[in-house]
């Protein structure tokens, strides 16, 4: 990776929202873990320890990112978390692709779940926006 895109990477997930990043970290775990399976599948071993190892650290991440002071919900994702990576290590040793895919299979109802929480918490800082002011007008730009 070139030195400008690594560098364009990191400043796009230091300008995002912490539940963005959150969202972000989990689409990376997942998406190493659907590579870890398709490694696995293919007898692809050195593909394979990249692929968990790097779902491994995302999930550290968001392991290590817990308040567990907040309560059961922290605890308990920090026990799913904790689940999650003996599955992938676990996966990894005895190449059991089952252990990956209920790897991926849990990462994936967090995120689902994840992503929800997020759409109701911007729909209700939508709901609770002041109206704009009359003869104001909206400037929508597309950047995609």
């Amino acid at each position: 990776m070139s030195r400008p895109q690594s560098a364009y990477q990191t400043t796009q997930l230091t300008g995002m929202s912490p539940g963005k990043l959150v969202e972000a970290l989990l689409d990376g775990a997942l998406a190493a873990t659907t590579r870890a399976i398709v490694a696995a599948e293919d007898g692809q071993t050195a593909r394979r320890g990249e692929s968990v190892s790097k779902a491994l650290t995302l999930v550290g991440e968001l392991q290590t990112a817990l308040d567990l002071e907040a309560g059961d919900l922290a605890t308990n994702l920090y026990a799913l978390y904790d689940y999650v990576q003996r599955e992938l290590l676990e996966g990894n040793m005895r190449v059991d692709k089952k252990r990956f895919e209920n790897a991926e299979r849990i990462l994936g109802e967090i995120h689902e779940g994840w992503c929800e929480m997020l759409a109701v918490l911007e729909r209700e800082q939508l709901a609770e926006a002041p109206p704009p002011e009359p003869g104001a007008t909206s400037h929508i730009t597309d950047y995609a």
